[in-house]
């Protein structure tokens, strides 16, 4: 996504029917790359100091479920949404950002989610029978 809309942006995640208060951002990054590995470190370092109650989570080195590539997660309030993507954008970041709602786990990753920079492809078979 190149260019955010902010009013879009916060009316998709607020008229969503959320089961957990919070959304999931998952920064993407390339292990291989110690130079993408020190910025994605930087990142986690600074998500929190810039936007108060954001909870970040350590990094995992390797693709894990419907993720693609090593990424770091974190939660926001759904309110800071635009702001988070915002500022991501900003430091040309590649992250999904999704809820959790009753339309369950391939729903929130694919027509739920919102993308920042590259939209990567997820791996949804992991969904299938759920």
């Amino acid at each position: 996504m190149s260019v955010l809309d902010r009013g879009a942006i916060n009316s998709h995640f607020m008229s969503l029917a959320l089961v957990r208060p919070w959304l999931d951002v998952h920064v993407y990054f390339d292990a291989k790359s110690p130079q993408d590995v020190a910025r994605m470190q930087q990142l986690q370092r600074d998500l929190p100091a810039a936007f108060k109650g954001v909870n970040v989570y350590d990094a995992v080195h390797r693709p894990i479920g419907p993720h693609p590539l090593p990424m770091f997660e974190a939660h926001i309030k759904p309110e800071q949404a635009f702001d988070v993507m915002h500022w991501l954008h900003e430091r040309n970041a590649v992250a999904l950002v999704h809820p959790h709602t009753q339309d369950g786990g391939l729903a929130d990753h694919t027509k739920n989610a919102r993308w920042v920079g590259q939209v990567l492809e997820v791996v949804t078979d992991i969904f299938h029978g759920h």
